[in-house]
């Protein structure tokens, strides 16, 4: 142990010497605060907020895609609609069946 570590004290258990300090917090832990990640030693809180991280990013990413197609979905909904409303003014109000029996009695097919 260090000279420095020696008269330092875990920032969770007062009444123990730190063994270790977390590089990125920069506090004072024992050995039963610390834990091992990728080669670094963490403190539990850091390693916590990194792996927070990670999660809310794929959160991040899944809600922004699924608000983007519900927006695609609203304007396929639109233009269904404003082509049914375009093609029932064109033919005056008549059900679409009506309208495709008078174009098959008009060229001949019935």
């Amino acid at each position: 142990m260090t000279a420095l570590l020696k008269h330092q004290r875990c920032t969770n258990h007062i009444d123990r010497e730190a063994a270790v300090k977390c590089p990125l917090c920069h506090k004072h832990f024992c050995r039963e605060c610390i834990t091992e990640h990728n080669g670094k030693m963490l403190c539990v809180n850091c390693l916590r907020d990194m792996s927070g991280n990670k999660r809310s990013n794929k959160r991040f990413i899944r809600t922004t895609f699924e608000i983007v197609a519900f927006c695609f979905a609203l304007i396929l909904v639109f233009l269904c609609f404003g082509y049914l409303g375009r093609e029932l003014s064109r033919s005056g109000g008549k059900p679409l069946s009506k309208i495709s029996s008078e174009a098959a009695k008009q060229n001949g097919d019935y």
